[in-house]
């Protein structure tokens, strides 16, 4: 059987704890922000400005988890938002933290998996400061491979949604072979995440 902390159907990185008021500095009350050099008073004000990352995005009724980013002045381009090739870090993230939630599933089991494909379209954009959360659930069970959906949400504003294939190979070799069953039963069956006809 698959047993799973109540509390870990979702998941949420350290950042994302400093949004919003999180982020006032201390004795902020004290400070003369109209008379403070213009150069240092922008920074400052965008400390005390309670930012939309200060909102979590409902969870969508389909997904089995969800972890959530809050995005870090490195990971935003020069357009101001965040860098497309940082969304298959949160996409591979989000992957290998609700695998954890199971176990160690490579010790336990001598099983692997290899990404395939990796599919995705934007239909929005998150900056400095936002929280994207990330649901996820299997879309699609294959024989050896299996299709995970992600769906990329900030303030219940869509950002993105995207298609991962894995195929499942013996720990520390590429052959493909069946999932264990195991596996199938903890991430249970496939659901309709991405409004997409299920396999």
């Amino acid at each position: 059987m698959c047993f799973r902390p109540l509390s870990s159907a979702t998941g949420t990185t350290p950042l994302a704890e400093l949004n919003g008021h999180a982020l006032q500095p201390p004795h902020a009350e004290n400070w003369d922000l109209d008379n403070m050099d213009g150069a240092l008073r922008r920074p400052v004000y965008s400390m005390l400005i309670p930012k939309r990352s200060s909102v979590r995005s409902r969870m969508h009724p389909q997904s089995r988890f969800r972890q959530s980013f809050v995005i870090r002045f490195a990971e935003v381009d020069q357009q101001g938002v965040a860098y497309n090739g940082n969304y298959m870090i949160y996409v591979d993230e989000t992957m290998e933290r609700w695998l954890a939630t199971f176990g160690d599933f490579r010790s336990e089991l001598g099983w692997d998996m290899m990404t395939k494909k990796f599919t995705r379209e934007w239909h929005g954009s998150v900056t400095q400061h936002d929280t994207l959360d990330v649901d996820v659930a299997v879309i699609r069970w294959g024989k050896t491979s299996w299709t995970l959906g992600f769906l990329g949400s900030s303030n219940d504003e869509p950002v993105f949604s995207a298609e991962m294939v894995y195929v499942s190979v013996p720990f520390g070799d590429a052959v493909p072979m069946e999932t264990p069953a195991r596996i199938r039963e903890c991430l249970g069956p496939a659901v309709d995440l991405l409004g997409q006809e299920m396999g």
